[in-house]
């Protein structure tokens, strides 16, 4: 249950922070601006320009290095979340064909949890990999250089192979008649 809890949190968490990132991350790359607000374009020549460019710019690269840390802290701890959810499955997955209706209740209780976790961890890392997108298209642009690379372990497709693992248990649920069901 706190898996299903805690989840339900990451897909809106990740949403506000792929919505507070866009905002903060540059939006043309042919115009910067002074640090007191006015816009110049870059290819001014003035040596005047070229320091508050360099300024500009270091703390723009600073400031994606700090999303990009933001986010590796938030992957770490939705993967945390739907290891926490996948072992919830495994553990409850056999108890659905249990003979005792309380075994069997608890046991479709855990499975919707776990299965709910996985299903907003996965919803979670949609939502990561665009803002992903987000900071190192701006690196890109900018800088020149790719981003911190946040690596697809292929880890974040949880939810149908764990749905393939418990469909004959539930299966067998089914075709012992228990009441619960």
């Amino acid at each position: 249950m706190a898996s299903k809890f805690e989840s339900c949190e990451l897909p809106r968490l990740a949403e506000l922070f792929y919505a507070e990132t866009t905002s903060k991350l540059p939006e043309d790359k042919s115009k910067k601006t002074h640090k007191d607000g006015s816009i110049f374009s870059v290819h001014s020549f003035s040596s005047e320009n070229e320091k508050i460019d360099c300024n500009v710019t270091k703390l723009q690269f600073e400031h994606c290095e700090e999303m990009l840390i933001k986010l590796n802290e938030m992957k770490r701890y939705r993967r945390i979340v739907g290891s926490v959810g996948m072992s919830c499955l495994k553990a409850a997955t056999p108890l659905l064909v249990s003979k005792k209706e309380s075994a069997c209740l608890i046991a479709l209780e855990i499975v919707e949890g776990g299965t709910t976790a996985l299903a907003k961890v996965e919803e979670a890392y949609k939502c990561e990999k665009k803002t992903k997108e987000a900071i190192n298209e701006t690196l890109r642009l900018y800088f020149f250089q790719e981003g911190d690379d946040i690596a697809d372990d292929g880890d974040e497709n949880r939810l149908l192979p764990a749905i393939n693992k418990i469909w004959p248990y539930l299966i067998l649920c089914i075709k012992n008649k228990t009441s619960v069901v």
